[in-house]
Order: C-alpha cells, then sequence, then structure tokens
C-alpha cells in the first residue's frame, strides 16, 4: 500500500492565508470595498497592514485592552479611597470629551464656546448661490414643493501673504435674513413688482447647523435648508429669493439682485 505524500509547506501557508482571510473578512485583493481605489496617502498604511501576521494583531489588542483595564482599576481605586466622587463632566474632562471640534474650529468647554477666526461680523459682501432646481419636499407625505435650498457666503476682507488685499467667505457672529416673495405683475406700472410671503431671521445658533464641513474655493459658506409654512401655497408661481446679513452693530449687508424661480405644481 502506498502511503499518501504529504502535503508541502506552501500549500499550508496557502490554506492558513485563505482562513485568515476568512476570518478578517477582507477583499482578497485588499481593494476598497466600494470598488474605488485607495485615497492617496493610505496606499502605504494598507500595505504596512497586510504585511503583519493576523496573530500580531489579536495580541497586541489583546494586551492593550489589559493594560487599559489595569488602568482604569487603578483610577477607580484611588478615587474611592480618596473619598472623591467623579461627576460625569469630571469623566468628561478626564477622557478629553468635553472639547468639541466643530466645522469651523470652534471649540465648546464646560459649556462655553470659543469662536474661531473662521468666524467674524465684519462681512462686506453676501454672495448666494441659487441652482435652477432649488426646490424641496420636506413632507413625505405631501405633494407640493415646500422648500428649497442653496448656498450662501458671507465674505470678510483678508489680506493675503503678499499683502494684497481679497475676501472670503467666513461664518457669520450676526443674523442671516432670507426673504422670499412673490413675482407679481402691476398693471398700472406694466412692470413686475415683488411682495414679501415669508422670512427667515437665522440668527448666529439657529444658522450654525447650515456651516459647511469644508471650506471651498470660496472660503467658509452655508448649505440653507428652508421650509416655507405649511399655509402657503405657492405652487406654480414666480417666486424670487433675497438675501442680506445684519451685522451685531445693526447695520445690513444685502446680497445682489433677487434671484426669480419658478415653483413647480407639484412633486420636485
Amino acid at each position: 500500500m502506498t502511503n499518501p505524500k504529504p502535503r508541502s509547506n506552501n500549500a499550508s501557508k496557502r490554506n492558513g492565508a485563505k482562513g485568515a482571510q476568512a476570518q478578517s473578512g477582507a477583499p482578497a485583493t485588499g481593494v476598497p470595498l466600494t470598488g474605488a481605489p485607495a485615497p492617496q496617502g493610505l496606499g502605504d498604511f494598507s500595505r504596512m497592514d497586510r504585511s503583519i501576521p493576523s496573530n500580531t494583531h489579536r495580541s497586541g489588542s489583546s494586551s492593550i485592552q489589559n493594560s487599559l483595564a489595569l488602568f482604569l482599576v487603578g483610577v477607580l481605586f484611588i478615587t474611592a479611597s480618596s473619598g472623591c466622587q467623579m461627576t460625569k463632566a469630571d469623566w468628561d474632562e478626564f477622557f478629553g470629551m468635553n472639547k468639541a471640534d466643530d466645522s469651523s474650529g470652534s471649540t465648546t468647554k464646560n459649556g462655553i464656546t470659543i469662536p474661531s477666526e473662521n468666524e467674524r461680523d465684519d462681512i462686506i459682501r453676501v454672495v448666494k448661490i441659487i441652482n435652477t432646481n432649488p426646490w424641496l419636499k420636506f413632507d413625505p407625505l405631501g405633494s407640493k414643493v415646500d422648500g428649497f435650498r442653496c448656498t450662501l457666503y458671507l465674505s470678510a476682507p483678508v489680506v493675503g501673504e503678499s499683502g494684497r488685499q481679497g475676501e472670503k467667505g467666513v461664518f457669520g457672529a450676526g443674523t442671516i435674513i432670507v426673504q422670499m416673495f412673490a413675482v407679481e405683475f402691476d398693471k398700472t406700472t406694466k412692470r413686475e413688482v415683488l411682495r414679501e410671503l415669508h422670512k427667515w431671521d437665522l440668527d448666529r445658533d439657529e444658522a450654525y447647523k447650515y456651516r459647511a464641513k469644508k471650506a471651498e474655493a470660496l472660503g467658509w459658506g452655508y448649505g440653507l435648508r428652508l421650509r416655507w409654512p405649511d399655509g402657503l401655497d405657492v405652487a406654480g408661481q414666480k417666486v424670487a429669493f433675497h438675501m442680506s446679513y445684519r451685522r451685531q452693530d445693526g447695520s445690513v449687508i444685502p446680497s445682489s439682485r433677487p434671484t426669480i424661480r419658478r415653483v413647480p405644481v407639484s412633486g420636485v
């Protein structure tokens, strides 16, 4: 009877690699699941990760978890023995959770918001960008448009490295004013006139949620998504939007002439 040939080391390595791959769930080629190329700057890290054996990850993770557990036990023991009682704020301070960085670079510590250099009030220009189809439908059960979206930049003066005066979009510390008008034909003057339908006054806190997450070519901006009242029916009508910024000293900086769009009869 002929003894079966032992399996080669290469075959064992291949099977071992397949088993490790099946446990991790990673794709065979290492390409992101979306099929898109890996972002620049991450290629070296991905190759480094593939070169580390799987047992190294497990042992390293286990030791880190054990060290963290011992560290927390020590902290609790010292706290209990000293008679101190740590509050949630104390734990947040301990772990650095009370410092919340936002897109503008502002920080919040102990309930106090510290504005960054990207938040200013010396606005000198208001730039609005409204595309040809800005309509939104906030009510999923409704059949009519009940809002719109647009991009807004509040420009403040800046001085570049060369000393040249310029402008860039910043976040305003004042109030953003958005007005929606009905465009009507005046038979007396034979011209189109504007009649205000609704106005939004967005102070610093109300406009905060619309701040962009990153700066664009024009600087920091806002992505406004505004809904008008339910009782306001403008389906099929021409409307105009105008925006301005009110500084904290009360002066108002208007945008250019109103932008006119026709609201669709139904849907978006």
